[in-house]
């Protein structure tokens, strides 16, 4: 079921990819227990759908929820632990809640730089956002510092 939902959203059918993350969250939580980490994950997937919905607020509930649990049974470096960061960061910046939105992604960047993957394309995005979010605030050197941190990622290889 997850995997549907997952195809689904990359055919931009939201609607439908909410509704089968309903669904498996519902019954993940049932049969395996609302801290199992497939069940968290369902949680996830369902609040990353609801971010592209613009359900920020609903998204932001349960990426909270989501997010000590995550990095307890995972860890703090783990990459879906900084990805939920990015997540809720997102979520923030879709109600306008810029304050709360930097300092999460301040700590998945600093995260990222400690991790096993400090150049992924999760860290590539949260540094992405910072230098959006610095622009909206009408702060260029800060956009400036970040856009020269993207800058010095290395390159991708085209396949």
């Amino acid at each position: 079921m997850s995997d549907l939902a997952v195809v689904l959203a990359k055919q931009n059918k939201y609607a439908e990819a909410e509704a089968l993350n309903r669904e498996a969250f519902e019954r993940r939580s049932r049969t395996l227990g609302e801290d199992d980490p497939d069940t968290l994950q369902s949680l996830q997937n369902l609040a990353a759908v609801l971010v592209l919905r613009e359900k920020f607020a609903e998204a932001e509930s349960y990426l909270l929820v989501v997010q000590p649990k995550r990095e307890k049974v995972h860890g703090r470096l783990d990459r879906r632990a900084i990805s939920g960061l990015v997540q809720i960061a997102r979520a923030y910046i879709g109600q306008d809640k810029l304050a709360d939105a930097e300092p999460v992604l301040l700590d998945a960047v600093d995260r990222y730089k400690s991790s096993a993957n400090p150049y992924s394309d999760d860290s590539r995005n949260a540094i992405s956002l910072l230098v959006k979010l610095a622009e909206t605030t009408s702060r260029p050197a800060i956009a400036a510092h970040w856009q020269a941190q993207l800058d010095a990622f290395p390159q991708k290889e085209n396949k």
